[in-house]
């Protein structure tokens, strides 16, 4: 049912109007061709859910939208419509079971403008040096055990901002979502506006650290951060990474494989072949 999409703040809807706002059915005979999947609808088929508010038709609908295909389908885990916080759309966030991380530790840069953190590193590390002076001939043995330490104190620092900052952002975001379950019904209070655009500031203010640190990780993954004059050896490093990279592996029967259990399950296998010992015979 395309209606489930659209929903106006006035009873005035008419079977024309309504027609007019949905997609045309040249859009779905091309889906069907092609056998794409309206996620967020496939997996939510009975749903009331709206990604825009038009103040102009006083009208909720759900115009953001994600076509998946079957194979892409399979692979999701979780497909959700989020609180609009940032922009005058509702987020469509779409996770996928294969995942890929990164596991190179970074400084966040971040922590070293936080008055808090900067005299707690400065206590701690005096206290260090302090109880660690002379128990080594070295000094260098005590300097690289004490950036060992303060590694472990910036981790231990960012863990508990990022709870923090987790729990005010979880708060925030079930507050907002409440408030538009309410302006749902009623899109045309003012009062009911106002909370929402001072949340979405509040979740604003809260996300534009994390996204200004993503970006610069980012940046640095791909080596954005780099002079004119080492453009040529990062391209070399990006190349070698994907060079690296195993996308895609064939099993025993010739069948191509590219999830990641798929991938583990081959190399198991690989390996087990082997390393697997020959039989001794009992003559031997």
């Amino acid at each position: 049912d395309r209606t489930l999409d659209k929903k106006f703040a006035t009873q005035n809807k008419t079977k024309n109007n309504i027609r007019i706002n949905c997609l045309p059915d040249s859009f779905f005979h091309l889906a069907y061709e092609y056998k794409l999947f309206d996620a967020w609808r496939t997996r939510n088929p009975e749903s009331r859910s709206y990604s825009f508010f038009s103040n102009r038709h006083h009208s909720w609908s759900r115009i953001d939208m994600c076509w998946l295909s079957l194979d892409l389908m399979k692979e999701t885990e979780q497909i959700d419509l989020l609180p609009r916080s940032f922009a005058d759309h509702n987020p469509l966030v779409v996770k996928l079971k294969t995942k890929f991380k990164i596991n190179t530790w970074r400084l966040n840069t971040f922590i070293l403008h936080d008055k808090v953190f900067i005299e707690k590193a400065k206590e701690k590390m005096k206290e260090f040096f302090t109880v660690n002076k002379g128990s080594v001939k070295e000094f260098a043995t005590i300097w690289d055990t004490a950036k060992a330490y303060f590694r472990g104190l910036a981790i231990q620092y960012n863990i508990q901002k990022k709870k923090e900052r987790n729990k005010k952002y979880s708060d925030l975001i079930d507050k907002l979502r409440k408030e538009e379950e309410k302006s749902n019904q009623n899109p045309r209070m003012e009062e009911m506006k106002t909370r929402l655009r001072h949340l979405q500031h509040e979740i604003n203010v809260l996300l534009t650290e994390e996204n200004a640190k993503k970006m610069k990780f980012i940046k640095q993954a791909f080596y954005g951060i780099s002079s004119k004059r080492s453009k040529w050896l990062a391209y070399k490093l990006r190349e070698e990474r994907r060079r690296k990279t195993i996308l895609s592996l064939k099993n025993d029967q010739g069948e191509e494989k590219v999830t990641i259990e798929e991938l583990k399950g081959i190399i198991k296998k690989f390996y087990q072949k082997l390393y697997k010992a020959n039989p001794i015979s009992k003559e031997d």
